[in-house]
């Protein structure tokens, strides 16, 4: 695969992720669960956490699409853990098991801090680098791709420490 497909890929795997990280959230604070009573202050915050990640979706849909920077590919050999864990996750959301919200908020911040460190930092924004250089893309978008990627980046670690707090006041 050439750096300009990884690139492609890499994006449209980054989009993907933050569709289906926002829809896991929102199936967790919509399904009833028997054994996993809901605070308000915790669906609220869930619910928030699924609407920026949503909006991070939106953001890199509106730059890939003017940009040609979306290349539909298998996003479990391209994320790899981070894309089979929620992947799973959500099966046994709809499968009807019961997952408690300690092990549930456990499980996210896991993957806020995998998506954030390990795919934004240390892969997507060193490939939108690379792609410069290969030109792959322009100077101008990668500057914009980049401003994108540090925010969520930024985001993802705000998300890990309202999951902490949710985590300690769970008990």
């Amino acid at each position: 695969m050439d750096l300009c497909s990884a690139i492609r890929r890499n994006i449209y795997c980054s989009y993907m992720l933050e569709r289906i990280v926002a829809d896991t959230f929102t199936m967790y604070v919509e399904e009833p669960s028997p054994s996993a009573e809901i605070s308000t202050i915790t669906k609220t915050i869930f619910s928030i956490i699924a609407a920026e990640s949503r909006n991070h979706a939106k953001f890199l849909e509106l730059v890939a699409e003017q940009n040609n920077l979306f290349e539909e590919t298998d996003c479990s050999q391209t994320v790899g853990i981070p894309w089979a864990a929620v992947q799973k996750l959500r099966e046994e959301l709809s499968s009807g098991r019961v997952i408690g919200l300690k092990e549930f908020i456990e499980r996210q911040m896991w993957l806020e801090k995998a998506v954030g460190e390990e795919t934004y930092h240390k892969i997507v924004l060193p490939l939108i680098r690379e792609g410069i250089k290969a030109g792959c893309i322009t100077r101008e978008y990668a500057n914009i791709l980049e401003t994108l990627f540090s925010k969520m980046i930024l985001d993802e670690e705000y998300h890990e420490e309202m999951l902490k707090i949710l985590a300690e006041l769970s008990g």
